[in-house]
């Protein structure tokens, strides 16, 4: 609810210098906001179930082990306990591995759409001012409004204010 509160209330505001630039925003924000987090959790699927679920099968094979620790040592189990221990550690491994991958695209793709959509609001603003549809006030507020890179941006737009 708080989400798309701020979406409306962002992108009307947004959208009061130029409705294009409200419009480019909503959709910003329905992609990473929505659109990506859907995507990706459908192809991630059940990783996370399923790594919790080997996780506690671990920490119980674990304490199953330091419960029958006299036995095993007593018949000579603790090669075959190591091994199956072993395998199990590394099955574990191998799914947080594929989970980090997944983490990894899933930020790659998002941190890719944001930076299209902040160049997107960039260029517009720069040719609605280039045009003298909005003064530079509508340039730094609607690209500020969507801008994850605003500390490298203000140092631009500002460079480019003064030479301009």
């Amino acid at each position: 609810c708080i989400a798309f509160l701020f979406t409306i209330i962002m992108c009307l505001f947004i959208g009061s210098y130029q409705p294009e630039f409200g419009l480019i925003a909503l959709c910003a924000y329905l992609l990473v906001g929505i659109v990506i987090p859907l995507s990706m959790s459908r192809l991630s699927g059940d990783d996370g179930m399923r790594f919790r679920t080997m996780s506690g099968e671990l920490s119980s094979f674990v304490l199953e082990n330091l419960r029958g620790l006299d036995e095993i040592i007593q018949f000579g189990q603790g090669k075959g306990r190591t091994a199956q221990m072993n395998e199990r550690s590394d099955a574990l491994a191998a799914d947080e591995k594929r989970m980090k991958n997944n983490s990894g695209r899933n930020t790659a793709v998002t941190n890719t759409v944001i930076l299209v959509f902040d160049m997107i609001m960039l260029f517009t603003a720069a040719h609605y001012y280039n045009h003298g549809l909005v003064d530079f006030d509508g340039v730094i507020i609607p690209v500020r409004g969507t801008c994850r890179t605003w500390k490298y941006l203000t140092e631009y737009l500002c460079r480019w204010k003064q030479s301009a």
